[in-house]
């Protein structure tokens, strides 16, 4: 199963990729985006404009905070109820069926392959992604920064 559709942004987008900082910017929450083969999760436009899906100002927040320090950043793409991206993978709260009492309908019955690909396609490249550029930014980097919990 393929979740993402070629024309969907990919799992996460950076700024700053050569940031002369030794900050790193992380931001779990930086958007409410789902992947058009999840239709709304089953979850209305007015909640998922609330904190359940995202957390809201955290990207404008990491991107202001990038430029003015010319820091590298990374920020997820897609909204936390799709996968979180601060949970391990497998664990009940990662594909989360209640946020803040809201029932998520669309990850109530999320099969073992629907799972599979929301971890493959947006959870791994993300973490991919940090790991390789803190490792190669590590010898000159000064503290993590993360946005979102």
């Amino acid at each position: 199963m393929t979740l993402l559709e070629t024309d969907e942004p990919p799992a996460f987008r950076v700024e700053r990729p050569d940031g002369k900082s030794p900050y790193f910017l992380t931001c779990d929450h930086a958007s409410a985006r789902v992947p058009r083969k999840l239709g709304s999760l089953g979850v209305s436009a007015e909640d998922m404009g609330r904190h359940i899906a995202w957390d809201i100002g955290a990207a404008g927040v990491a991107v202001k905070l990038s430029a003015a320090l010319d820091a590298f950043a990374i920020l997820q793409t897609y909204s936390r109820l799709v996968i979180d991206c601060n949970r391990r993978p497998g664990i009940p709260d990662s594909i989360a069926r209640i946020s803040e009492s809201t029932r998520i309908p669309g990850n109530e019955t999320v099969s073992a392959a629907g799972a599979a690909a929301r971890e493959r396609e947006i959870f791994h490249p993300y973490h991919e992604r940090i790991r390789t550029d803190w490792t190669r930014a590590a010898p000159n980097s000064g503290p993590r920064c993360s946005f979102g919990a």
